[in-house]
């Protein structure tokens, strides 16, 4: 096969990729309320004294709730526990508004609310 056969069997492959690419199914973050969960988990962390301490509940738990209400929206609600003063740990709850678009893979956290 001489380098123009090579050249021709690169070219052809590229093609069949980038036209695999062009109809293969965009992942749909609107039907993915777990993605949506653990980037809320990210925004909770960032309001907590100790991120890296926190502890939340397995996403199958019946802690955590994850309802669309409407579009690609989810709120979510759950617990975290969370390092306090002393150095214990406390249970708190939060909720999150969870936003995204079709084809995107992270979540938009719109609003949310850690503690009593």
């Amino acid at each position: 096969m001489g380098k123009r056969g090579l050249a021709f069997g690169i070219l052809a492959a590229g093609l069949v990729y980038l036209g695999y690419q062009a109809v293969a199914p965009q992942q749909d973050n609107c039907d993915d309320p777990i993605s949506a969960y653990v980037d809320a988990q990210h925004a909770v962390r960032q309001k907590l004294k100790a991120p890296e301490a926190a502890r939340f509940p397995m996403f199958s738990s019946s802690a955590v709730s994850a309802d669309k209400i409407g579009g690609c929206r989810f709120k979510i609600s759950a617990w975290v526990d969370a390092r306090n003063d002393l150095g214990g740990f406390t249970r708190q709850p939060w909720t999150a508004i969870a936003t995204s678009s079709v084809g995107a893979t992270t979540w938009r956290i719109e609003e949310i609310s850690v503690g009593r």
